[in-house]
């Protein structure tokens, strides 16, 4: 969308958006480019320990942060 956008920098770690159905709340979950998920990322409510589900599009989200991750 944007050329060079990046620069060249490198993305270490991350904010991925969550919902989670049971407590009706948004969370946003660490993690690490290293740890990129294929699929669906998984992750557990602080709140209430229910899985909550990932709260965007899997496939444009990471494509685009491997695109960018770290080596």
């Amino acid at each position: 969308m944007i050329a060079n956008f990046a620069g060249g920098a490198r993305v270490r770690s991350f904010y991925a958006p969550f919902y989670c159905k049971s407590c009706d709340a948004e969370h946003d979950v660490a993690m690490t480019a290293a740890s990129l998920p294929e699929g669906n990322p998984k992750a557990d409510c602080p709140t209430c320990s229910k899985a909550m589900l990932f709260d965007d599009v899997a496939e444009g989200y990471f494509d685009t942060l491997r695109e960018l991750a770290a080596p």
